[in-house]
């Protein structure tokens, strides 16, 4: 998990999930990068007409910007990882796919799950359509946070996230208390995937 910055808009302080919004790219460089999952598949499992694809590479671009890893990989090297983020910094989506192609990494989107789904009601102002998904942790890649946006990061068990928060000594927006406490059904990371 990782905790929001106190000076942001929208979840300031907030213990959450990497995460973020599907940048107008996101599906093309879905299509160049991305393996094992076509955009028909991903939008029949959305279940919207076309670029679900979408949400997989946003999914993977957002990790590797807030905490710093690549998901769906086999091992990669931290300092390419580290590369890999400043050129999302600096260059976006394009130049983050750019990266990927000159070192010949494809993204198995298919290592992606897509388990829930959360739209905020109607009447504030701003309205998120959220997605979540699960993913095995990449071998030998240690979570940074990127110091602007994100203040903290812990690995924390799905109930232990739950009784701090209870206890006063963790934020958790309502949609981060729902997933953790579906999380918590499963024993293992395997069941949960």
């Amino acid at each position: 998990m990782v905790q929001r910055a106190r000076q942001l808009a929208f979840g300031a302080n907030a213990w959450v999930y990497p995460g973020g919004r599907v940048d107008q790219a996101d599906a093309a460089n879905a299509a160049r990068v991305g393996i094992n999952l076509s955009d028909a598949d991903a939008s029949a499992m959305l279940d919207v007409e076309s670029g679900g694809l979408a949400w997989w590479f946003a999914a993977v671009r957002e990790t590797v910007e807030e905490v710093g890893m690549l998901l769906g990989t086999p091992a990669v090297d931290a300092g390419l990882v580290a590369e890999l983020r400043a050129t999302l910094d600096e260059h976006g989506g394009d130049g983050f796919c750019s990266l990927l192609e000159q070192h010949q990494i494809a993204l198995d989107l298919s290592a992606l799950h897509e388990v829930a789904r959360f739209v905020t009601p109607v009447g504030p102002p701003r309205r998120f359509d959220t997605r979540f998904f699960v993913a095995r942790a990449p071998v030998k890649q240690v979570p940074q946070h990127d110091a602007s946006e994100i203040v903290a990061t812990q690995w924390i068990k799905p109930a232990d996230a739950m009784s701090a928060w209870r206890a006063g000594e963790l934020e958790l927006m309502a949609v981060t208390h729902r997933m953790l406490a579906w999380l918590d059904r499963f024993d293992t990371a395997e069941e949960g995937l």
